[in-house]
């Protein structure tokens, strides 16, 4: 498992490229997706700078590999909890949920002073 986070002109391409999926009855998770870094140059206070737009290509994926995938995602929570804010604006979603119980660090921590108040009245 991994993430990988793309900007600007990159995700312009993704959504293109979502929009092809859609007219192929495939979803991102249906195929093998595949990142190529284009390089490209421009010239930046009078000197040459260099950067890169990811392009996407796809085939689609072994329908038991995609099945195999799906099963695995119902059985764990994937998330980075660090881009659990609650503030989220979802565009593209397929299949998220927040983890069962999940708490965001607010939560937490007044949860954890509820239980040790609760603990020193008792000791007290």
């Amino acid at each position: 498992m991994c993430a990988v986070l793309f900007h600007g002109y990159s995700v312009e391409n993704l959504q293109k490229l979502n929009a092809s999926l859609f007219y192929d009855n495939l979803k991102l998770t249906d195929v093998e997706l595949t990142v190529t870094p284009v390089k490209k140059q421009t010239e930046k206070d009078g000197k040459p700078a260099t950067y890169f737009i990811a392009e996407f290509s796809y085939q689609p994926a072994d329908p038991a590999e995609v099945q195999a995938r799906q099963e695995f995602a119902e059985d764990f929570d994937l998330y980075r909890e660090e881009t659990l804010t609650g503030m989220a604006d979802m565009r593209l979603v397929n299949g998220y949920r927040i983890p069962e119980g999940y708490q965001l660090p607010e939560q937490r921590a007044a949860k954890q002073l509820t239980t040790a108040t609760e603990a020193a009245t008792v000791t007290a």
